[in-house]
């Protein structure tokens, strides 16, 4: 959601991060993981210190849309943005570690 702020006489356009990021939910629990990849992608380009979103965004390239590249850097973002937050080091860890058994699994097998 946009949101029209005044500043110095001027309005500028700012965007409701709450309000994209449950969009952005909604999405990937119908499973519209391309819509849901939209959303989150202007979030991370407006936010992009939010842990909480590159960790969500993660998620997204991972389990929704199977792109391990973007979702690895993601996860590693997080480990940069939140170097003292254990849930989100382990979270971000955890999945990292995903990535890489699920990666050598299908390397495995062909």
């Amino acid at each position: 959601m946009l949101i029209a702020q005044k500043s110095a006489g001027k309005f500028t356009m700012s965007i409701d991060m709450d309000a994209e990021y449950r969009k952005a939910e909604t999405a990937y629990m119908q499973g519209k993981y391309a819509e849901a990849a939209t959303i989150i992608d202007l979030l991370a380009a407006n936010f992009p210190n939010s842990p909480r979103i590159h960790l969500f965004r993660g998620y997204i390239y991972s389990y929704g849309l199977e792109d391990y590249t973007i979702a690895r850097e993601e996860y590693e973002l997080v480990l940069v943005l939140a170097p003292y937050d254990p849930e989100f080091i382990n979270t971000a860890l955890r999945e990292i570690l995903y990535i890489e058994n699920l990666l050598r699994t299908r390397q495995n097998q062909t």
